[in-house]
């Protein structure tokens, strides 16, 4: 293999490397857009979840006063 040869080689190995960088940074970049968006909806389930707990937590302080008027209400 002559020298020209040799250095074709090398030239098409980090061309085919450039080519594999390129499709993985195409590819992250992807991932990157995909876990922003996770993020996201993560965090407005947050919330919604969070309000959810805090009407929860207001109705258990009143199911005791509840009970007792439905009992008496039946007496």
């Amino acid at each position: 293999m002559d020298k020209v040869e040799m250095l074709r080689d090398e030239r098409d190995e980090a061309l085919r490397q450039a080519a594999d960088l390129e499709d993985m940074l195409r590819r992250f970049n992807i991932q990157l857009a995909n876990s922003g968006s996770l993020t996201e909806s993560l965090e407005e389930e947050f919330k919604r979840w969070t309000e959810n707990v805090e009407i929860l937590n207001a109705l258990v302080e009143k199911l005791v006063g509840d009970v007792f008027l439905s009992v008496s209400s039946m007496s």
